[in-house]
């Protein structure tokens, strides 16, 4: 009997003890998160887990500032946040403020296909900011890859049509890309511009608080692990939460849910059936996430349409190249793309 209580008691012991802070194995302190994208005039509220916080500091309290953990905006811009343990180690997260999301008069938004391409020579720099001015929040552009690995924004897998190059991207690094003028094929106007990276489309979309249409290109040459590295690119810009990721190819797409469940996805159909096309929308939900469809507006149908509402699954018309064409588009119709109107 005795021994039995003895047991009791010993196994008591181990659940306090497997219950309690000493007894644990220690966790390696972090921030509640290491980076935020926020909307102007908002506030979040950031953590030290795993050991107390003494000191918060601000790298810009123009753009925010950092008490007790909690970060106020004031204005667009980057801030690092970096908080001090009782170990005396820092820690920090990165802020990104963008401007008050504006709305559209009309439900269905504008996307600049390859930027302001009607006016600007197309998925370059002076076509995406054109596009800024225009009013333009959304932007389409392109992915293609060079020799070295490096995503640029490029619409077809050759340079032949949109520069003084010749041949594929993939056979230039990046730095003879760079060298290419992008431009004056559009316009003399426009002689010397380049063929942007990636990376510094992102940095436009951030400081414009643009959202970009990422289009992952077949004939590319993409693959899973270029993939992810541009999602990371993605990530690191503070944006996932914001981009939308277009392609013909179902593969590529399926590749965008395995990596992030709650991204908004669109598929870009060929010559498919009604039912074909929704059926690979269909799988392309989380139930966390956004899926539409991106259709040609010569191929946009009361089936489609009604098909697609059933399902739960969005439209965007693209061919859109006129404020008139736009304005007549079925309400159901989420985002309109169009080379500039």
């Amino acid at each position: 009997m005795k021994q039995g209580r003895r047991m009791l008691l010993l196994l008591l012991l181990m659940l306090l003890c497997a219950g309690s802070k000493d007894c644990m194995a220690a966790k390696k302190p972090e921030l509640s998160s290491r980076q935020y994208l926020l909307q102007m005039g908002k506030s979040v509220r950031l953590r030290l887990k795993g050991d107390r916080a003494i000191q918060w500091k601000t790298s810009n309290p123009a753009v925010a500032t950092v008490q007790n953990g909690k970060i106020n905006t004031n204005s667009c811009g980057t801030a690092w946040i970096t908080c001090t343990g009782k170990n005396k180690k820092t820690y920090s997260c990165l802020i990104r403020v963008v401007g008050q999301k504006k709305t559209e008069e009309k439900q269905t938004y504008r996307v600049a296909h390859r930027g302001y391409s009607f006016r600007a020579p197309e998925n370059t720099m002076a076509s995406f900011l054109l596009a800024a001015d225009k009013g333009y929040q959304y932007i389409e552009c392109d992915i293609q890859f060079t020799k070295d690995n490096v995503p640029v924004i490029l619409h077809d897998a050759r340079v032949d049509r949109t520069s003084n190059g010749h041949g594929r991207a993939d056979k230039y690094t990046y730095a003879q890309l760079r060298k290419l003028d992008a431009g004056s094929w559009k316009s003399s106007k426009y002689a010397g511009e380049k063929i942007p990276s990636l990376q510094e489309v992102l940095r436009y979309c951030v400081q414009k608080d643009v959202i970009p249409y990422l289009e992952l290109k077949n004939g590319s040459g993409l693959t899973k692990a270029k993939f992810r590295k541009v999602y990371k690119m993605v990530q690191e810009s503070g944006l996932q939460n914001r981009v939308v990721w277009i392609s013909f190819n179902f593969q590529y797409l399926k590749w965008v849910k395995e990596m992030d469940p709650v991204a908004e996805i669109g598929y870009i159909p060929k010559s498919e059936s009604v039912e074909a096309m929704v059926q690979k929308a269909e799988k392309l939900k989380s139930g966390k996430n956004r899926v539409f469809l991106c259709i040609k507006r010569a191929k946009v149908s009361a089936k489609i349409l009604e098909s697609c509402k059933q399902k739960g699954i969005g439209v965007s018309v693209r061919n859109i190249n006129s404020e008139k064409t736009w304005k007549g588009l079925d309400a159901y119709c989420m985002s309109a793309i169009g080379n500039g109107f």
